[in-house]
């Protein structure tokens, strides 16, 4: 009787360190100021930036990513800062080299900054049983998927919310 009950303590505490969540955050950057290749924000677009690190600031972010556009970079700078963070960059093109870096990443809480065309990408790989499409003309999405691995099952979760004005 004894060795069952020592059995069951066993099972319970490897379930207990062997579950791990990884939360991924993923916007499109704030609005940008033209239609050049590498357009800073505008000013509704540093807004939002501010406000994206107000919504965030107790959510612990330990990694972010952008794109080498500066319109990301901005987006992402307020809370880089917050959480006193050097954004890891991965060119805009390298959207599938993005993906499996995220997808490698545990026990984190990870903001992703990228492009309208990227973002239903990264979300559906992350999130591959709750798909979306392509959204183009909107900036104000925040995208949460909570991955959790539990015993060697992956199950993730996403969550759309918005931020700051539409």
């Amino acid at each position: 009787m004894r060795l069952i009950h020592y059995c069951i303590v066993l099972v319970f505490l490897l379930s207990l360190t062997s579950c791990t969540t990884t939360v991924y955050y993923v916007v499109r950057h704030g609005e940008k100021l033209n239609d050049t290749d590498d357009s800073p924000l505008n000013d509704d677009g540093v807004s939002r930036a501010k406000v994206l690190a107000d919504v965030l600031s107790n959510k612990n972010i330990s990694r972010i990513y952008v794109s080498d556009k500066q319109r990301t970079q901005q987006t992402a700078a307020p809370t880089a800062a917050r959480f006193n963070l050097e954004p890891i960059i991965i060119p805009k093109p390298d959207t599938d080299l993005l993906i499996q870096e995220l997808k490698d990443v545990n026990r984190a809480n990870v903001l992703v900054v990228r492009h309208a065309e990227e973002i239903h990408r990264i979300v559906n790989a992350l999130s591959p049983s709750d798909t979306i499409g392509l959204i183009p003309n909107e900036y104000d999405n925040l995208f949460v998927i909570t991955k959790d691995v539990i015993l060697g099952q992956t199950v993730t979760h996403l969550t759309r919310s918005r931020y700051g004005d539409p």
